[in-house]
This record gives C-alpha cells, structure tokens and sequence, in this order.
C-alpha cells in the first residue's frame, strides 16, 4: 500500500531528473557553441586612418590578432593590397616574439602566432617615399592564416584578417599630443624626484610639452610643503610622431621618508594639457631593494586558459540559475501539498474520560461458568 509521502517523493525525483537532463543540456549547447567559434579570428583595431603624414615619414601602430581557441600554431601570410603595398612591413611588438617571424625577409609578411597565445600583437610600419604625392591613398594588409594541423577528413582550417588602410601624405606639419598620464612612482630618500609623463603623439612631428609644475603637501594634504617649476626641455628627448612614449622629469626637490600628496601641471605653452593630484611614497635609502617587485609573485594564468575561463563562469552562471528555479519550484510543491493537508478534517476519535473523584467499584466479576462435565 502506497503511503501519503510517495507521491509528493516521487514528483520531486523525476523533476530532478528532467532539470538534470536540462543541465546537461544547457553544458553540451554552450561547448559546442564555443567550439564553433574557435576557428574565429579577429583583428583590432581593423581600420587605420592617417591624415597627416609627411613625406618620409615614419609611423607604426600595433594591432592584436585574437582567436577563442590557442590549441595549435596558425602560421600567417600576410598580402599588402593597393598603391602603398611597397611602403608596409610587419615587425614583431615583444623581443621574444622575434623568433616567430621569418627573420626579416619579405618585410615580415610570414610570422608564425603560437601555440597557447589567445592574443598575439604585431607592429605595422609605413615608411612614405620622399618623393610621395601629396594626396590620400588606400590600402590594406590582409592576413590569410592556416594550420599545419589537419583535421579528421585530412582539411585544413584557414582564417582571414584584414586592416583597411586610409593615409593622407600632406606638407603641412601638424603638431596633435595628449598627455595619458602622470605618475610620481615610489622611490628612496636623497634623489631628486622624478615625475613620468605617458605621451600619445598623433601629430606628423615630435612632440613634448613646454612646461610643468608642481605643489607638494603632507599626506593628510593640510600642509603645503614645496612648490617647483620647469620651463626648460631643451635636454629632454621628445615623442616621435604617431607614437606613444614616455618623458621622465627629475624635480629638484627631496623629501625624507613618508608619503606626501602632489598636483602636477602639464602644459604646451599656456594651455593646460593635464592636471591630475598624485599620492606618492618616498622610503629609506635601499629600501626599493628589499621589497618585492609588483607582479614577481602572482598567479599566471596562461592567455591559451582565458576562453575556458569565459565559459566556466557562463556555466556557472546558468547552473545557478537553473538550481534557483528547480527551489522555487519543489516550494511551491510544498506549500500546495500543505494547503492539501490541512484541508483534509481531522477524523473524530472518541476519549474515556476517567472520573477520578468517586471510589473505584468493590463489584467483583461474573464467575466464568464450567461446562458440565460428562458421566463416562
């Protein structure tokens, strides 16, 4: 005989059940979406635009190739399209990825993205002749990929990238910089202060500011402590056109050991490119020394991991949310099988009430009567 609770039990086993299967479900839809787009490959930025170059110019931008799946080597071919072909090579952005290009020859257009690298930046280089036209010229640099790899009916994957180029050649020198930032970084007490500025030049001509200042306060910022300025940048190096760099200034100021508050002022003659208020640390003489340097202890999550990483928490994020309705669900069950419950009545039972005041009976019971016995 089925008891009241199998049922309610049983529901609730085959609900697990079917939301069991529509995890799993969910998990295989999710790979094989992911496993589709690992044959993708992406470029960034795809376009590149110069407006004012000059003749004889030299200018590089880097572009990162991105692909979701780094299982394998792709090995590039790069084709240079349209009437500044012969002004374009491609050269490596990090020393150590110098040994995946083909040693210079053919201006870099073979090069090799390895083996684990989800990201993999490349420099692009356009030198314009000195006998160049003034006017505006198109081109790109299409990047045809393949892996030695085959697949299972003996094909190869092949990927396709493409920069579109858009170059101006012009006489006119165009002077266009922006301070990215401004930093005091933490150094030892008896030297003169140094102040880095990060520089992004998207003019035609080198470019540096012409000024800088700086206020000085205590770290609760209630004291003015030094005030400086520098108006000379004869000896500094400046930024070469269309490219970032940094400047590094040595104030003449030293400060013993604490930490302070700077406002540091950055200007191209009277105008002020950049303000920002810097909190710094100067620390005892060798102290930089003993401390660890920031990054020499973490944990190194390998590019090629990023995109397992991705749909892990995807995942994740749908188990929990799949848990949380199956919950609500088996609650609801629940609370009705309650309501069931408790409007079903209570079925009367009958009470003997004892009354304890009066004497219990002296009447002794009815003797049993004997059968007769029979005469033998």
């Amino acid at each position: 005989m089925l008891t009241d609770g199998y049922w309610p039990r049983l529901v609730l086993i085959i609900m697990r059940l079917i939301k069991i299967s529509e995890i799993w479900l969910v998990v295989v839809l999710i790979l094989l979406i992911a496993g589709s787009c690992q044959a993708g490959l992406g470029i960034s930025p795809s376009q590149w635009i110069e407006k004012h170059a000059l003749r004889g110019s030299h200018i590089e931008k880097i572009f990162t190739l991105s692909r979701a799946e780094p299982k394998e080597d792709l090995y590039f071919k790069a084709e240079i399209e349209g009437e500044i072909k012969d002004w374009i090579k491609i050269d490596p952005v990090r020393e150590s990825d110098k040994i995946y290009f083909s040693n210079g020859v053919d201006k870099g257009l073979e090069f090799t993205m390895p083996k684990g690298e989800q990201q993999f930046p490349i420099k692009v280089i356009i030198d314009v002749p000195q006998d160049a036209e003034y006017r505006g010229y198109q081109g790109g640099v299409r990047l045809k990929s393949e892996s030695k790899t085959e697949t299972v009916e003996g094909i190869g994957v092949a990927l396709h990238a493409l920069i579109q180029i858009d170059l101006t050649v012009s006489e006119e020198e165009f002077l266009d910089y922006e301070i990215l930032q401004i930093a005091i970084p933490k150094q030892e007490e008896g030297k003169p202060l140094k102040v880095v500025l990060k520089i992004w030049n998207r003019g035609n001509v080198e470019a540096k500011p012409t000024k800088l200042t700086a206020d000085f306060w205590d770290k609760y910022k209630s004291e003015q402590l030094e005030s400086t300025e520098i108006t000379d940048f004869s000896e500094i190096k400046a930024v070469a056109p269309f490219s970032e760099g940094e400047i590094t200034l040595s104030l003449p100021i030293q400060f013993e050991p604490e930490q302070y508050w700077a406002n540091v002022k950055v200007y191209h003659d009277e105008e002020i490119l950049k303000s920002e208020d810097i909190f710094f640390e100067i620390v005892e003489a060798g102290g930089l020394e003993k401390e660890i340097l920031p990054g020499a202890i973490s944990t190194e999550i390998r590019e090629g991991s990023k995109g397992y990483i991705g749909i892990g928490l995807i995942v994740l994020i749908i188990l929990a949310f799949l848990g949380w309705r199956e919950r609500k669900k088996i609650g609801i069950i629940f609370k009705k099988r309650e309501k069931e419950t408790k409007s079903v009545p209570d079925e009367k039972k009958t009470i003997e009430v004892i009354d304890l005041s009066k004497p219990p009976s002296r009447e002794r019971p009815p003797k049993r009567k004997r059968p007769p016995r029979k005469n033998m």
